[in-house]
């Protein structure tokens, strides 16, 4: 089978992706599959789960990218004006052009609107870089301050605000959305920052003694086989250092941070209880992976009160 060389893995288009066999590998989505395991950028990975997603919905994508009359970076230009309605015409134009070829057939399909023109001068700070003469011929510079952040309103309720940070702050950032990510799925910038207003509003709260009565310590459910105490959370969290300990196709574990819940290894209605040793960490998709691997996929989708399209079939061909 001949395949176009960006497409890397022809398993985009022999039924790999359809047929959801990563899943067997331990990844959630085509997209871990291809970072974890064939070690592609986030990028590429991008590229080719969203390709894999339009040969879903337009079958007659795979025998373009299959013949190499159709690169994945061209398909990808197109996937936001490709329809029902006109995707064999599209697909037909798309034919044999290059990535810039095909944004401009997706403006000319869609055309996006013209952003007006905004020339402003900046005015130099006090303290900004300055390059003075010395008696010798060289020159002194001094180092310009951090700049202040800039707030523009944009409604009567909305700001817009910029703001140059650290590498140090970027990382902290996204440590807190992974902390967060229960409350916050989508890690929304503005509502992970002001939780942390909260929290350190709280806490001088607390220094100047303007807290409520503490509630008292919760009563051990006893019997309760579903409860994990505080004292075996605390433990399975140190030991399994905060991340996901699903095993992967790569030989490691899946190390995530977002959305962990504390999973019963074997299950409560299998006998298993809710001690160190048969509670470890799961993020959210790994954990619904093994639920649907053990009890099924239908069984789960009845459990959590929605649909479940029919799996492909994951017979070799």
């Amino acid at each position: 089978m001949r395949v176009n060389p960006e497409v890397g893995e022809p398993r985009l288009v022999d039924g790999f992706a359809q047929r959801e066999l990563y899943r067997e590998l331990g990844y959630g989505s085509l997209f871990y599959y291809c970072l974890r395991q064939l070690g592609l950028s986030k990028s590429s990975a991008f590229r080719r789960s969203e390709a894999a997603r339009l040969i879903a919905r337009f079958p007659a994508v795979a025998d373009l990218l299959r013949e190499g009359r159709l690169s994945i970076r061209s398909l990808i230009e197109l996937r936001e004006v490709l329809t029902e309605d006109n995707h064999a015409e599209v697909l037909a134009r798309a034919a044999g052009m290059s990535q810039e070829e095909a944004q401009l057939l997706a403006v000319e399909l869609k055309p996006r609107p013209v952003p007006r023109d905004v020339v402003r001068a900046l005015p130099m700070p006090l303290g900004s870089a300055e390059t003075t003469p010395g008696r010798s011929g060289s020159a002194e510079t001094r180092l310009a301050p951090a700049p202040p952040e800039t707030i523009k309103p944009l409604t009567p309720q909305l700001r817009r605000l910029s703001v140059t940070v650290s590498a140090e702050f970027m990382a902290d950032l996204e440590q807190a959305r992974a902390e967060l990510s229960h409350k916050f799925p989508d890690g929304d910038f503005e509502r992970v920052v002001r939780e942390g207003f909260k929290l350190l509003l709280e806490r001088n709260r607390k220094r100047k003694g303007l807290t409520e009565r503490p509630r008292e310590q919760p009563v051990e459910r006893a019997g309760d086989e579903r409860y994990v105490s505080a004292a075996v959370k605390r433990a399975v969290w140190e030991r399994d250092q905060g991340c996901c300990t699903w095993p992967m196709g790569d030989g490691k574990l899946c190390g995530s941070t977002h959305q962990l819940e504390f999973d019963h290894d074997l299950e409560v209605a299998l006998g298993g209880a809710p001690t160190i040793d048969n509670i470890r960490l799961l993020c959210k998709s790994h954990n619904l992976m093994k639920a649907e691997n053990r009890l099924g996929r239908e069984f789960m989708a009845r459990f959590r009160g929605i649909s479940s399209p029919a799996r492909p079939s994951t017979t070799q061909k």
